[in-house]
Order: structure tokens, then C-alpha cells, then sequence
């Protein structure tokens, strides 16, 4: 095929198609045009590459002079010149076809299901309280320990969660906290069944064609059988990418599992509508419920450990929460006993009705700034809460001109941060407003990363761009800036006066409302008023860009 002829096809690919194939070829992301994607699908080292991450069986029929619908979708066409790029085939890269028994099959759509339940509990904890992050952005020790033991996993494994987690969009990071995102919560809202075939839907849209083709059809538990030509480097590569389909129950023993949304929802227990409440105030799920009963749950107690079996304890901290949003105590111990199949055991009344009669006794509020906070509480609190050890981090002090008996402390961090540890050491806190009147923090929603439905690359060399007035002017400056890091040519529509051109260029430097760059079509360097450029395409519009 010749390079013109080449150029054609690419043209009458749909953006999505064109988007796989750039990704699959690993164009480079500064590629300037289309002839140039052609020039780079030619050269015998992208052509090897390629060859590389292609599986054993179309490697076979390559060199048998055929083709199948992954390689014709990769722009990878049989013939003589290929085939001879292609060494002798070891016989076993053809003939393994392993299977997978039922058993195997089971334990594939149980991990599925552990995989979904441990990323339903990390959403779900994240929703309920944002988790607090360092000024670097990294989760804060304490809480990487108490959320990992929430999910009985390892902080290790914890953290990959949340990678994980942010990679899909379930979960954003919002100054100094990681929260729960509007996709998040509609995630949440699925069933278990639906939340893994999500899961499924977002990790595939990440691989490329040829990896998607070999997670779904590979039949050798050995990748270097199922790649005969990739190198130890890509090996590495994709042993990663097939340990986190593992996870997803996409593979077992390396071997495809075919798993359906059926064979998942199958190794879910029903959801239930009741718990057993325990005199020592722990509630207790022995399976999953319904997602109306979870969320009631969790606005009137702590989550202790989630799973398939989850269970959560009534504190005083919670209980005043549950009060603080409207509710009653008759009302909350006639929820509590419509739920529990246990009744509500005399400690557990005790305990709301308690927390109703010192109701407001302990308020937290912004105090001079946003980092700084004033606690009022009666006296036996305020002293207890000037030696409780683990509160020492806070430094709580009595204000110059107060005695201990006022009830009253300072500590130099924000209310919403008090709060959080206060209710970590169980003490029925609650967060106030100027008034001094007792409100409950409004949930935390981060907006939900726009996933871009193709890249920078394809956008570019589409000529699909942002309309630059209709996006904020900090947001776009911002974007150009990275884009000068990056190197990465843009391609801009630019108006002057009742002419409109369009070129093709490699940002330098923004600076006074103007873009320095140079000009790839003209090669030379143009400085253009952000003013005049009316459509850029190159840059992935993002939440924040509105």
C-alpha cells in the first residue's frame, strides 16, 4: 500500500476507529499531520513494533496471507513484505488452546465480585467522608491506616485502590481532600453486578486494540506464547496489564475467561433489608444491602469494615449527626428497630437518648480564617479534650483572656479537620455556623473528570478544537502552558479582521494574553494574540474548563 493510498484509509476511519489505531501504532502525541502518521506507519521500526504486540494467531495468519478483523482494524494488511519481517513461529504459540474448567470459571467471577465489593467500599467511604490529603496531595497516615482496615486490605493495596479509583473517575481530588465524584455516585447507584461490568467497560477503553484483542481471545497461559515476538520490556508491559484484569476476572491463569455480566451476578448474594443491632452498639449487615438502607445507615453511624458483609457502629459523634439533620431520637430508634431483626437493645437507647439531652454541647467553628478553629464544650469535655493524647497533633489551647472554666479552645487548623478527629476519638462533635447554631457539612462532590472520547492527537489531526470563548480564559492558559511544557503542536483557527486561517503549531511560551510558537506548515516562529484564536484542537477539555 502506498503512502497516498494509506492516507485515504485513515481518512475514512471514524474519529473512535482513527483514535484506536493512533494509540495501537503509538504515534507519537507530537505528529504533525496525516501524511505524517502514514510516513510513521511505514517505517520498519513502528512496523516491527506493531508486529510485536500482535498475538500468535494473527501472526499465523499473516504469514499464512490472512487477514482477521483485529488486524484489519489495526491497519496492518497480509503481505509478502510483512510476512517476511515474521520469524518462524514456535508450534506452540498455534496449538495451545488451553481451557478453563468451571471451577476456574467460578473462582474468575469471585474475584470479579471481591474486586467491585473492595471499590464499592472505597466510593462509598470517600462519599460519606472525604479523605483528608497532605499539602502534597498524598492521603494522610492515619487515614491510608483506617481506611485500609475499613477494607481489611493492606495500605498497599489500599492505595491502589484509590489509583485505581481515580483512573475511572469514581473518585477526584479537590483541595486537601479526595472525594467522591458525581460519576462516583451514579456509579454507586448501580448493582453490584452493573458496578463490575463498568469497571469492566472503563479498564478495556484504556487497553488498545491489540491488547483488547488478546485479553479477550488469549487461550495461552504463557504471554510469551501468546506474544512470540515481544521483547522482556513489553512482557513486563503487559504482565501489569494482565494482573489488573485478573483483579476484574477478565483472565485466569492468563487465560481469557469470557466472563458476562450473568457470571458475576450469579456469585452475589440478593441484597437484603435488615441488620442485627448489637448491645455493644455495632450494626451489623451479614450481606449486602439494599443501597436506600446503606446510605440511611450511614447518616446515623461510623462504618467499621465493608464487604460482602459489612458492619458500622452507633457513637455519639454519628448519632449527633443523625440529630443535627432533622431527625428525632423516637424517630431514630424507630427506624433502628424496623431494620434490625434483633429489636434495639437497652444500650443502644441509652446512647441516643443520651446524645439527644447533650445535643449541641460540643460545636466546632471557623475562628479568625479558614485555618483556625474555636471549640466550645462544657467544662468535663473541655478538660478531657486539653489531655486525651490522641488529639495532642491539634494543639488545643485555652484563647488568651479565657479561664478553663469558659469551655472554650483554639487550634490552628481548619474546623472541618477538628471535626473529622474529634470524631475519630468519638466525641460527639458537631460543626457550627457563625451563629453558632450546630449545621451539617453539605456532601462533597467533586465534579467528574470529562473522559475524553479520543485523544489530544486525533482531535488535532481531525481538526476538532474548543471553542476558545467558550471556555475560562485561566483554564485555557493554563492548558497552553502545559502544552509548551510538552512540546505538543496544537491546531489553531485564528481570526484577523474578516480572514480566518488555520495552522498548525508548537506552543513556546504564554505570556500578556499572547502565544509564542513556532509554526510547523511555515517553520518559523509567530507570536498570535489569544484573542484572535478562535478554535484550538489538541487540547482535552476538562470540569474545570467552565
Amino acid at each position: 500500500m502506498t503512502e497516498s493510498e494509506l492516507i485515504g484509509r485513515l481518512e475514512q476511519l471514524s474519529d473512535t476507529e482513527f483514535d484506536d489505531l493512533l494509540r495501537d501504532w503509538r504515534v507519537p502525541h507530537d505528529t504533525a499531520s496525516m501524511a505524517a502518521v502514514a510516513s510513521w506507519m511505514r517505517t520498519p521500526e513502528a512496523v516491527d513494533s506493531a508486529l510485536a504486540r500482535t498475538p500468535a494467531s494473527d501472526l499465523a495468519a499473516l504469514v499464512a496471507g490472512r487477514s482477521t478483523p483485529t488486524l484489519s482494524a489495526r491497519g496492518i494488511d497480509p503481505s509478502d513484505a510483512l510476512a517476511a519481517r515474521i520469524p518462524e513461529l514456535p508450534q506452540s504459540a498455534e496449538s495451545d488452546t488451553a481451557k478453563l474448567s468451571d471451577d476456574e470459571r467460578r473462582s474468575a467471577a469471585d474475584r470479579a465480585v471481591a474486586s467491585t465489593v473492595a471499590m464499592s467500599g472505597l466510593v462509598a467511604s470517600a462519599a460519606e467522608n472525604p479523605v483528608a490529603l497532605t499539602s502534597r496531595g498524598i492521603p494522610l497516615a492515619r487515614e491510608q491506616r483506617a481506611r485500609s482496615a475499613e477494607l481489611s486490605v493492606s495500605v498497599e493495596a489500599w492505595e491502589a485502590l484509590v489509583d485505581a479509583a481515580k483512573n475511572d473517575g469514581l473518585v477526584a481530588v479537590e483541595p486537601g481532600r479526595l472525594c467522591v465524584t458525581q460519576f462516583g455516585l451514579e456509579w454507586l447507584a448501580l448493582t453490584p453486578a452493573d458496578r463490575w461490568l463498568e469497571l469492566r467497560r472503563l479498564f478495556l477503553a484504556r487497553r488498545t486494540l491489540s491488547e483488547r484483542h488478546l485479553l479477550e481471545s488469549v487461550t495461552s497461559s504463557d504471554l510469551a506464547d501468546a506474544l512470540p515476538l515481544a521483547g522482556d520490556a513489553l512482557l513486563a508491559e503487559m504482565k501489569e496489564v494482565f494482573e489488573t484484569a485478573e483483579h476484574l476476572g477478565l483472565v485466569q491463569r492468563g487465560v481469557s475467561t469470557g466472563l458476562v455480566r450473568e457470571d458475576v451476578a450469579a456469585r452475589i448474594p440478593d441484597p437484603i433489608d435488615y441488620v442485627y443491632l448489637q448491645p455493644d452498639l455495632t450494626v451489623v449487615a451479614p450481606g449486602p444491602l439494599r443501597r436506600s438502607i446503606e446510605e440511611r445507615l450511614a447518616s446515623m453511624t461510623a462504618a467499621e469494615s465493608r464487604g460482602i458483609a459489612s458492619s458500622w457502629r452507633l457513637t455519639p459523634a454519628s448519632v449527633q449527626r443523625a440529630l443535627a439533620l432533622g431527625t428525632s431520637a423516637d424517630a431514630l430508634l424507630e427506624e433502628l428497630a424496623e431494620l434490625s431483626l434483633t429489636g434495639v437493645p437497652q444500650p443502644v437507647e441509652y446512647l441516643v437518648r443520651d446524645t439527644e439531652r447533650r445535643f449541641g454541647t460540643l460545636l466546632v467553628q471557623e475562628h479568625g480564617g479558614p485555618d483556625s478553629s474555636r471549640i466550645t464544650s462544657d467544662s468535663d469535655t473541655h478538660k478531657r479534650l486539653l489531655v486525651d493524647r490522641s488529639l495532642v497533633d491539634l494543639r488545643l489551647r485555652v484563647p488568651l483572656g479565657n479561664g478553663v472554666h469558659n469551655g472554650v479552645l483554639v487550634a490552628d487548623f481548619p474546623a472541618e479537620e477538628v471535626l473529622a478527629r474529634l470524631a475519630q476519638a468519638r466525641y460527639p462533635a458537631l460543626l457550627a455556623n457563625a451563629a453558632g447554631e450546630p449545621v451539617v457539612p453539605a456532601r462533597i462532590v467533586a465534579a467528574s473528570p470529562r473522559l475524553p472520547e479520543v485523544s489530544g492527537l486525533t482531535s488535532r489531526l481531525r481538526g476538532h478544537g474548543i471553542d476558545t470563548r467558550a471556555v475560562r480564559a485561566e483554564w485555557l492558559e493554563g492548558q497552553l502552558s502545559a502544552a509548551a511544557k510538552l512540546k505538543t503542536p496544537l491546531r489553531v483557527t485564528v481570526e484577523s479582521g474578516a480572514q480566518i486561517h488555520h495552522t498548525t503549531i508548537v506552543p513556546l511560551s504564554i505570556r500578556n494574553g499572547r502565544l509564542r510558537g513556532r509554526d510547523i506548515e511555515r517553520d518559523l516562529e509567530r507570536t498570535l494574540p489569544l484573542r484572535a484564536i478562535t478554535e484550538i484542537a489538541g487540547l482535552q477539555p476538562t470540569a474545570e474548563a467552565l
